[in-house]
């Protein structure tokens, strides 16, 4: 049991270590760079829609995106259709970018480790860097997912023991209510 738990917050440093990675490589998108770039391409509905759903899915905040837009289109920079085409976008980018994180990617985890490491230590080009650290950090979370369920394996048989379960109850009043 403690040698579980001793696993399952190694899981959680590793998936916050993959987070952190993950954001030092996004912040290189500004939120003005942002700015330019749905000025530039949302002209109508549809691309507005596409707009939003690619820019949370490389910045990972739909919040960020829609504040973005709600404020472009109060300042008048962005018409009030394509702010509302970007934040449809941006909640479309969002729910898929979780549905990702649902599907089993843990088999491609080791190729972005090690693709985010060779791209991070390089020296030349720091787009390359940024890059690496985008990989870097999505394998890392996709690792410290993996640990974390292993680790909660054996705590799966403990919960559904009977002792457990009457403990819960106990605790919860619910034992005493019946």
């Amino acid at each position: 049991m403690i040698i579980s738990l001793i696993y399952f917050a190694a899981g959680i440093g590793v998936f916050i270590w993959g987070i952190f990675t993950l954001t030092r490589g996004l912040k290189v998108f500004s939120q003005q760079k942002i700015s330019q770039i749905i000025n530039n391409f949302a002209s109508n509905l549809l691309k507005s829609i596409i707009i939003g759903f690619f820019i949370t899915l490389i910045i990972q905040s739909s919040s960020m995106v829609t504040v973005i837009a709600v404020t472009m289109a109060g300042a008048e920079l962005l018409t009030l259709k394509s702010a509302a085409g970007i934040i449809i976008g941006s909640n479309i980018g969002t729910t898929i970018a979780v549905q990702l994180y649902a599907f089993n990617l843990f088999k491609i985890a080791p190729y972005l480790v090690f693709i985010g490491s060779v791209l991070h230590f390089q020296n030349c080009n720091t787009k390359l860097k940024f890059v690496g650290n985008v990989f870097l950090g999505f394998g890392l979370v996709f690792y410290g997912l993996k640990i974390m369920e292993l680790a909660t394996m054996p705590l799966k048989k403990i919960l559904t023991s009977s002792l457990l379960v009457l403990i819960f109850q106990i605790l919860s009043g619910e034992f005493l209510l019946e």
